[in-house]
Order: structure tokens, then C-alpha cells, then sequence
């Protein structure tokens, strides 16, 4: 869930963004300074003029406040030592987001923090305490992976004691378990909720892919220019193979071919796919198309 910003039409909006402090300076100010000029004083200007109202969060602190205790007498049975493992829990409300993030820690004692979206309830925090505080052990003493450590947490919230005592402040029936949320029948839900919400910012989801005619690259409806041949190559290497991993070695024979052995480099590869990501970026085609699989290669979000 996002503010409806102008993500499309600002270009290179999320760099434009690092570079903003918009408590700086008071909103009359805003066109007195010359520097601020083009996108960065148009992201400015939907920044201050899109303040949203304070979240109202007494209910959900009261609800948490008035399970705290029993939520964690009772969570210490399974999850022995829990009081000890937490020095504190700082909740954070926000308005934008996904539904619920947290960090999870590698070394205890530690602090938990809860960033929740405001139309979530203490079943999420529960949730988010309990993936915090056994998460790390599960996949490296366990050898789970992560939806098997989701399960777990899902199973605890959902059928164990620790529901009737979160149920105290918020119907159970309310909260689904990122598990059950996830699947596909929830999927669809997801997928339909996105593209309203790419069309509500001026975006065709349905065209904006990448496609190869002839000896041209489209993104939608456009073609993608300003690239040299083996830029080309690569990026119609990276289409060809849809969703996989295009390795560093297949990434080796675009570029350099029979003088890969000589010239092959991983900091000259980077470099190289950074220069393209830099000129999709000039054409308003997002970077974040070229994924960097650490260790194995690279793969195109092309869907």
C-alpha cells in the first residue's frame, strides 16, 4: 500500500526522492529556491501538500496493552526464555506499506520493532513477535525454510491458547495467517488489488512488459533505445529466458564470446548491467526490471 504520488510521471522518482527532506523548509518557501527545479520540486510539492492526517492509534495500543501480559506468560511455554530473548518492543503505526514488518534479530537480548499499517490489528503484532523471536533459530538450527517457519507462527496465533487470549481485543475470524493469505486462491485477490492500483497511477499492467520484434525491443507499446548491440544482446538474452536466472558465465558469452576466458570480470559485468539499468531508467522503465540474483546471476521481472 502506497501514497498516490506521482511515481510514473516524476522521472527517476525514487532517487529524486533520497534527496528530499521535506521538513526542512516551510511550504511557502517552496519557490524560492532555484535548486529545486523540475521533478524534485514537483515530488516536493506532492509531498507537503499530501500530508495525510495522524494515525489514530489508542485502540490498538489499548488492545495490546490489555493482553500484554497474558500473551507472554503464555507464549513462554513455547518458546521458553521469550521474556529474556526481548529488552523491548517498539510499535511503530504507519499508514502506508505492507500489512505488518518487523525486524528479526540474530543476537538476543534484543529490540523488536513493529512497523504495522493502521487497518491491522494485535493479532498482526502477535505475529510479528513471534516470527521476530524464533525465526533465525528455526532456519539455521532447523534447516526450515521460510514458509515452514510461517506455518509455525500461523499455528500459534491461529490454534493454541495464544488465540483465545489475542481474541480478548479483536475477533479471531479477522486475521487469515500469512500462510492461508498467500495461497492461490488469495493470489488473484492480490493481483487484481495491484493492477487497480498501477491503473489509478496511469499504468497499463497488462502492456508494460518487454517484448522482442525482429531486431527491436519494446517495453509496451514503445520501443527501447538508446542501447548499443550488446546491451541489446543481453537484455534479449535476459527476455528469452522469461523469469530464470541468466547465470554470470551466460551473461560472460553475450559479452565477450570467444574471449571469454581473457576478458571475463564480475565488477566488469556489474558495471555493465548498471549502465543498462541506467538507460532504462532515461526511458522511465523502472531499474527494479533487472533483478541481481547474489552469487548466480541476473533475472528479468518480465510479468
Amino acid at each position: 500500500m502506497l501514497p498516490r504520488l506521482a511515481y510514473v510521471n516524476i522521472h527517476r522518482f525514487w532517487q529524486e526522492m533520497l534527496k528530499l527532506d521535506i521538513d526542512q523548509e516551510e511550504p511557502e518557501c517552496l519557490v524560492s529556491h532555484d535548486w529545486l527545479i523540475g521533478p524534485r520540486q514537483e515530488l516536493r510539492k506532492q509531498l507537503i501538500y499530501k500530508r495525510y492526517p495522524t494515525i489514530n492509534y489508542q485502540k490498538l495500543k489499548v488492545e495490546w496493552s490489555a493482553i500484554e501480559r497474558p500473551f507472554f506468560k503464555e507464549l513462554g511455554h513455547f518458546v521458553p526464555g521469550v521474556n529474556k530473548k526481548i529488552r523491548n518492543i517498539i510499535i511503530i503505526p504507519t499508514r502506508f506499506g505492507t500489512s505488518c514488518s518487523f525486524n528479526v534479530p540474530k543476537i538476543f537480548p534484543a529490540d523488536i520493532y513493529v512497523f504495522i499499517r493502521d487497518d491491522q490489528t494485535i493479532f498482526s503484532i502477535a505475529e510479528a513477535v513471534i516470527t521476530a523471536v524464533t525465526r533465525f533459530e528455526a532456519i539455521k538450527n532447523l534447516k526450515a525454510n521460510w514458509e515452514e517457519s510461517e506455518l509455525l507462527v500461523d499455528w500459534l496465533v491461529n490454534k493454541t491458547i495464544l488465540a483465545s487470549i489475542l481474541a480478548r481485543g479483536q475477533s479471531a475470524e479477522a486475521f487469515h495467517g500469512t500462510i492461508r493469505a498467500t495461497r492461490s486462491l488469495q493470489l488473484g485477490h492480490l493481483r487484481r488489488a495491484s493492477e487497480a492500483f498501477y491503473r489509478e497511477l496511469g499504468i497499463n499492467p497488462a502492456t508494460n512488459n518487454f517484448s522482442i520484434t525482429g531486431e527491436v525491443i519494446n517495453y509496451g507499446d514503445r520501443k527501447v533505445k538508446n542501447i548499443t548491440k550488446k546491451e541489446f544482446d543481453v537484455l534479449k538474452t535476459l527476455i528469452e529466458n522469461k523469469s530464470d536466472v541468466v547465470s554470470l558465465q551466460e551473461i560472460g558469452k553475450v559479452l565477450y564470446q570467444e574471449q571469454i576466458s581473457e576478458k571475463f570480470s564480475l565488477w566488469s559485468i556489474a558495471k555493465f548491467m548498471q549502465r543498462l539499468r541506467d538507460k532504462l531508467e532515461d526511458q522511465d522503465i523502472g531499474s527494479f526490471r533487472i533483478q541481481t540474483v547474489y552469487g548466480q546471476g541476473f533475472t528479468l521481472k518480465n510479468d
